[in-house]
């Protein structure tokens, strides 16, 4: 009896043991495949997150300049205007800046307080036709979108004062300026004269030459 006892237990130790061996490397290769998973899945989740981030950067890069427009320029900047007078004839020149416009229907000249004439009151040159264009808040206009001489009145006296009207917009702003008005003071010969309503700093910003030196 003792001795089958003693066999049954040792066999029962056997199966105990060689179960164990049996079950450890299982144990390990489970251990082994949730770290590994758990691993893998982090990175997969770090790398989504980096994805979304660039994505976001790319876009708001992207958006960036056309949800923040610069500011406009200020009218006697963006539309620089002298006058002249020889022979009886005006004649004022805008020097219109990239990226602006001027409507040419919008031009109104008035001498010495007579009565206000348009453009095409004066014979004007080829240059000052106008350029065809589709203005998203007017339509179908003709603008100068370049520097540009228009006749201002004929037969003018020694000294004369002309007002002049405009309006321009600027599509790097995305704005239209107010219409806008300026009086020059005119005397026989003069050139290049700016308007009354400019005075100080803003006189000398007017008469540099195109390179910008004094």
């Amino acid at each position: 009896m003792r001795s089958d006892i003693g066999v049954a237990s040792n066999h029962s130790m056997t199966v105990t043991k060689a179960e164990s061996a049996a079950h450890l490397p299982l144990l390990r290769r489970a251990t082994l495949f949730v770290v590994s998973f758990a691993t893998v899945t982090f990175f997969v989740a770090f790398s989504a997150i980096s994805a979304a981030q660039t994505s976001s950067v790319a876009k708001a890069s992207v958006l960036l300049p056309s949800t923040l427009a610069p500011a406009p320029l200020p009218v006697d900047e963006a539309f620089a205007a002298t006058a002249s007078l020889s022979k009886g004839n005006i004649v004022v020149t805008f020097n219109v800046l990239p990226g602006h416009y001027l409507f040419r229907d919008r031009f109104e000249f008035q001498r010495d307080g007579g009565a206000v004439q348009a453009v095409d009151a004066f014979v004007q040159a080829a240059s000052a036709a106008g350029k065809k264009k589709k203005d998203p808040s007017f339509g179908d206009v003709l603008v100068f979108d370049q520097p540009v001489s228009l006749n201002a009145g004929h037969g003018a006296r020694a000294k004369s004062t002309l007002v002049v009207t405009y309006q321009g917009c600027s599509e790097i702003a995305g704005v239209c300026y107010p219409p806008t008005r300026r009086t020059f003071a005119l005397t026989q010969g003069a050139q290049a004269v700016v308007a009354n309503e400019i005075t100080g700093s803003g006189v000398a910003k007017f008469l540099k030459k195109p390179n910008g030196s004094p």
